[in-house]
């Protein structure tokens, strides 16, 4: 079983990243800039909506209640957005409470990917060969996910492609996939490409090379696979929109009381003595 070599590409990162000599960049100040196309290969497996909320409760069980400090940068996207929470509904959460489980569905993040199926994803960007180069010392801190960051930081003509795999492991098949292109398809449950790809024979042509390649399960499972990554994203996308529900409901239940507060004042033109007689 060797390795994924795709053809007009040089191998940067073995079965992950992969790059080829493209048009020269022009930069505002300097003119023309040497460029390399990266393309960023991953694979992932969507979450199922229980597992996104098994995956946020367990991350309220690891939290320590008496932090006091709140918040930190350096914690998970999850946690993060937990930490916001009023100490009981993470408590609540850690507790499998069905109205704050209930509350966290509410916010979960439509998608059009189906849950529970594999896909391939290509992430393609022009990057400046300087930060290419600068790319690679810092792979050895960040890992391979640093040629993504460089994409969509400085690089041009960024696009990605997303195929879903069949229940097999397999790519899909060359006919399907032909009779879509054919027909200029850009979204669908087979595939759906976005981004500045230019001419639709771009996304034809990479899908193309992919499946000419990827011809077997066992060629795909090299791929790196993401989805650790994609469940963290999804459980931190829902727990932040939850957080902002929280905080909104508390602001608006503040300016509520303010207002009957302020409401009550009006009404009343004095204050009672203790014999209920009005002073004024």
């Amino acid at each position: 079983m060797g390795n994924i070599e795709l053809p007009t590409y040089k191998t940067i990162v073995t079965n992950e990243i992969f790059g080829r000599k493209a048009e020269p960049l022009n930069h505002p100040l300097i003119g023309k800039v040497d460029a390399t196309q990266i393309l960023r290969l991953t694979r992932f497996k969507v979450p199922t909506q229980d597992e996104v909320i098994e995956f946020i409760k367990a991350s309220a069980q690891k939290i320590d209640l008496s932090w006091g400090n709140g918040s930190s940068d350096k914690d998970p996207n999850t946690t993060y957005f937990l930490k916001l929470f009023p100490a009981s509904e993470i408590k609540n959460i850690a507790g499998e409470n069905k109205d704050s489980l209930q509350h966290l569905r509410r916010h979960y993040p439509n998608s059009d990917l189906q849950e529970g199926r594999a896909y391939i994803q290509a992430i393609s960007g022009v990057v400046p060969d300087k930060i290419l180069n600068e790319a690679r010392e810092l792979m050895k801190q960040k890992g391979s996910v640093i040629y993504e960051r460089a994409i969509e930081r400085t690089g041009a003509k960024e696009w990605n492609l997303r195929v879903r795999l069949l229940e097999n492991g397999r790519f899909p098949d060359s006919l399907e996939l032909e009779y879509l292109m054919d027909r200029g398809v850009r979204r669908s449950d087979v595939f759906s490409a976005h981004g500045n790809f230019g001419d639709y024979q771009n996304v034809a042509n990479q899908i193309r090379i992919l499946y000419n390649v990827l011809n077997s399960p066992d060629l795909i499972t090299q791929i790196g696979d993401s989805s650790y990554h994609f469940l963290e994203q999804k459980a931190g996308s829902t727990v932040g929109e939850t957080a902002q529900c929280i905080a909104a409901r508390n602001a608006v239940g503040g300016l509520i009381e303010i207002i009957e507060r302020k409401t009550n004042e009006c009404e009343i033109p004095g204050n009672l003595d203790k014999k209920n007689n009005w002073v004024m």
